[in-house]
């Protein structure tokens, strides 16, 4: 069994608009804090709201525990 890194936080940015296809779509992704420097979830949405970050963010406390939290200051994750 592998033994899971310590996480001291989640870094989240969602400013990322990408074309898929021919539709654009959002890029969520999580990195870990800056000592381990390890992408966690990449999540790609249609939509940006707060019920997508909330659904993502839910996600990984489930996956991961409850860490702090640095953004761009977005209000999807208010």
């Amino acid at each position: 069994m592998q033994k899971k890194k310590k996480i001291q936080e989640f870094i989240v940015d969602d400013e990322t608009l990408i074309i898929v296809g021919n539709q654009f779509a959002w890029l969520l992704w999580i990195v870990v804090d800056s000592i381990n420097k390890l992408i966690l979830r990449i999540h790609i949405s249609f939509e940006r709201t707060i019920l997508v970050a909330e659904l993502f963010l839910t996600s990984l406390v489930k996956d991961y525990g409850k860490h702090s939290l640095s953004t761009d200051e977005g209000t999807c994750y208010s």
